[in-house]
């Protein structure tokens, strides 16, 4: 089903493709380190480079970084633009006061700083298939407040006033501006294409904002889905065994499969996904599939040939809103041709040949796949197929050709009857069969990947883990994601 974010991204963007950061990720990005840092500040006494003698400690911070760790909303983001420029901001102000004292004694204290951060904002920007989000800039008034007995404190510790006005310069008017981007640097450039490895984007990359969802959108010029990397899929258990039934006109085809579909997916905002429209996913899975080729032969009452092919192509692909994932219904067909060879008089004679095939308009085989999207360990997100049917069409023989040499074999009718009950049906019955099902199962593997792999990122999550793939979309178009599901 289409959520609200889903919507809103269509309706922004409509047929293109996406890369969404939600709110969620943003604040964490943001935020996270900037807890970390107020922790550690706590009422600890922090050294200042440079000076042995003075120390400072923070007395006040209008955030609570316990607060803030376990619930970004503490401080309040914002995501708009100026110009074509998407940036993120901070609300309410901060305010901080600090207290230089001396060295190694808390209690000889000589002068307070005022500190209020506004107008913070966060500028994304990309560079080639990289997020960056370095570009800070934010407004910092400072203001110093001797203590009443900071006179009696610098004769106590034998410090002048020079000294104590060095040192409050560079804390009120120097330090701020690293202290504060170093502070909101949790993580300073997101590499795109290693969190979203499945697809390949080329071209500028735009960045655009959903005001209501509060996410951060990446638009690529293209975006195309990749396929396998090439490693192997267990999916034998779900790939039928196939028979065959011999039949007064042919050979019949049946399957012991029983299809029931495992969505493991859920209907909720992602913590960052991709948006493909249809076009996208129609452009992947038409893509001209591999044929299947069989070939065997062998001696005895003649020696023959016999080769067997299949082609499958798409002939349906259909969003599935509700188990949540993409089905695909493809049409192969089977056709194939015995002949059988003498030596006569040293040369090689064909006797006879056969084709056999079903009719695509009477008995076409399909096989009809569902590809889910799969949560996997280690933050990865995968395209999973599972089969829901397969049907093979009533396969019949047609005699191409009889030749003269039959006759030595016991006529026209032995050789044919050879041909299509022991060869034609020995293949049918037994290897074409099991040739099928790797066929499909190669099909299978083919589309299956993965998507996402979030785990550099996963210090980020709610749970500072990844446990969940999520899916949301109609029939024009679908949000794939990751999320972190509590």
């Amino acid at each position: 089903m289409s959520n609200n974010l889903h919507n809103e991204i269509k309706a922004l963007i409509g047929n293109k493709p996406a890369l969404v950061f939600s709110k969620e990720s943003l604040d964490s990005f943001l935020l996270k380190n900037f807890a970390n840092s107020l922790k550690y500040l706590g009422n600890n006494s922090i050294e200042i480079q440079g000076s042995s003698k003075f120390e400072f400690k923070v007395l006040s911070i209008s955030i609570d970084p316990t607060q803030l760790e376990a619930d970004t909303t503490a401080l309040q983001t914002v995501i708009d633009k100026t110009g074509d420029r998407v940036y993120l901001g901070i609300v309410p102000s901060i305010t901080a006061v600090l207290e230089i004292h001396y060295a190694g004694d808390q209690s000889k204290a000589f002068s307070r700083i005022n500190y209020e951060v506004s107008n913070f904002k966060s500028y994304f920007d990309t560079d080639e298939n990289v997020l960056l989000l370095n570009n800070f800039e934010f407004d910092v008034r400072s203001e110093v407040t001797p203590l009443p007995n900071k006179d009696d404190v610098l004769i106590e510790t034998g410090i002048t006033d020079n000294d104590l006005l060095r040192i409050e310069g560079v804390l009120a008017y120097v330090i701020p501006n690293s202290v504060i981007k170093s502070a909101f640097s949790s993580i300073t450039k997101i590499k795109l294409s290693e969190l979203f490895n499945g697809v390949e984007m080329s071209g500028k990359l735009s960045l655009d904002y959903l005001p209501n969802s509060s996410a951060l959108l990446i638009i690529p010029e293209s975006m195309t889905l990749k396929g396998n990397t090439g490693c192997p899929l267990e999916l034998g258990s779900n790939v039928p065994k196939i028979e065959s039934n011999r039949v007064t006109d042919g050979w019949e085809f049946v399957s012991n499969h029983n299809a029931i579909i495992l969505s493991r997916v859920y209907d909720i905002n992602p913590f960052a996904g991709i948006y493909f429209p249809k076009t996208i996913l129609d452009l992947k899975f038409s893509k001209l599939y591999p044929s299947m080729s069989y070939f065997d032969s062998g001696g005895g009452f003649l020696n023959w040939e016999i080769k067997a092919s299949a082609l499958l192509k798409l002939l349906n692909l259909s969003i599935d809103i509700v188990n949540l994932g993409l089905n695909l219904k493809l049409e192969f067909g089977f056709f194939g041709e015995v002949a059988a060879y003498a030596d006569v008089c040293h040369e090689q004679e064909e006797v006879a040949s056969i084709k056999f095939k079903n009719n695509p308009q009477t008995d076409a085989s399909r096989v009809e796949l569902f590809y889910g999207f799969d949560y996997l360990e280690s933050g990865k997100v995968i395209v999973s197929p599972q089969l829901i049917d397969v049907t093979i069409g009533k396969v019949t023989p047609t005699v191409s050709a009889v030749s003269r040499y039959a006759h030595m074999f016991g006529g026209d009718a032995a050789v044919v009857g050879y041909l299509i009950d022991i060869i034609i049906g020995k293949v049918l019955a037994h290897n074409i069969p099991i040739e099928i099902n790797h066929f499909i199962r190669n099909q299978m593997n083919l589309n299956s990947f993965t998507l996402m792999n979030f785990q550099s990122l996963e210090r980020f999550s709610t749970l500072k883990k990844f446990n969940s793939a999520t899916f949301s979309g109609d029939v024009d178009s679908i949000l794939v994601g990751i999320v972190s599901r509590g």
